[in-house]
């Protein structure tokens, strides 16, 4: 069965687990799973052969599954570098790429700064639900700490700043606006800031095409 693209969980051999970001095709043509690196890459010392997994909730009984390898991910750099990007791909076993055969690719929307203060929407774990919010500022520079790759905090650069509810294990959901998607999560606060990088930047810097990803009509 293909997976189920609404609130869709993946998990690293480390066992920290993220929101499937989506589906897309690599420059080589090859239909793999996306979320932030932060998730998929956080084992010690990544590698392609680390098995990713997706959690199936109409399995009997419901389980995780093996979603397919790790092929492509992103370390920070520490000491005040620049980070631009936290995303990461698995390609798919056979049996679940062949569910996305003859998918055309689909549009994503530009980093632009027209969406600064557009309505914006974003999956969250804890509610299991879409939550409204509003994107707050664009091309932002933060300091985050992300555990996983073993400093307190690294600096990120460009980012999508946003207002909207956040809970633990949001990393890898898509941001949401009216012409598409424009984001991935990468982290939140307890008061509702949350922010992500461009899916644009990505798309670019790696020669990808967006196969499938979720909206609030899927849930």
């Amino acid at each position: 069965m293909p997976i189920p693209m609404a609130g869709a969980l993946c998990r690293a051999p480390s066992g920290v687990q993220g929101v499937i970001s989506g589906v897309v095709r690599n420059a080589r043509g090859e239909v793999c799973l996306m979320s932030c690196s932060h998730v998929l890459a956080s084992s010690s010392t990544p590698s392609v052969t680390d098995v990713i997994e997706w959690w199936d909730p109409g399995g009997q009984p419901p389980a995780w599954q093996r979603a397919g390898t790790l092929w492509k991910w992103v370390r920070f750099t520490g000491g005040g570098a620049c980070n631009n990007l936290d995303v990461a791909l698995a390609v798919l076993n056979p049996e679940l790429a062949a569910t996305f055969d003859g998918m055309p690719p689909l549009e994503i929307a530009p980093y632009d700064l027209k969406y600064r203060g557009a309505p914006m929407a974003k999956f969250n774990t804890r509610s299991g639900r879409w939550q409204d919010g509003r994107i707050q500022n664009l091309f932002v520079d933060e300091s985050l700490p992300f555990d996983a790759f073993g400093a307190d905090s690294f600096n990120l650069c460009g980012l999508i700043q946003s207002q909207v509810p956040n809970s633990p294990g949001d990393s890898g959901a898509i941001v949401l606006v009216q012409d598409g998607p424009l984001g991935i999560h990468i982290a939140g606060d307890t008061v509702g800031t949350g922010w992500a990088i461009p899916l644009e930047r990505a798309f670019d810097a790696w020669g990808l095409q967006m196969v499938d990803f979720a909206t609030p009509g899927d849930s």
